[in-house]
């Protein structure tokens, strides 16, 4: 069971001294304005996220690739990438 006091203070509280934006007086729109702009940061970062780590992973692996590629050449007459004709269902 809590206090009357407690919540007296809670409710008196003001948060935004905290350091946290006091929402209680914040225009929605601003907000929606915000959100906006933290979704497309984080996008963004995702996105340069994304490529570094692939670039590392082409790095990393790119002398497998190279020994793999040579020794199918070596094993094999043809290409080391094989290059096939596709026909459509409803094409020639």
């Amino acid at each position: 069971m809590r206090s009357t006091s407690s919540k007296s203070t809670i409710k008196s509280a003001n948060f935004g001294a905290i350091g946290g934006p006091d929402l209680r007086e914040a225009d929605p729109s601003a907000l929606a304005d915000q959100a906006a702009s933290a979704r497309l940061l984080d996008h963004f970062a995702k996105r340069v996220f994304d490529l570094a780590v692939a670039a590392l992973g082409l790095i990393l692996f790119s002398p497998i690739f190279l020994l793999v590629s040579v020794a199918i050449k070596l094993e094999s007459r043809g290409p080391v990438l094989v290059r096939e004709m596709r026909y459509d269902y409803m094409a020639n």
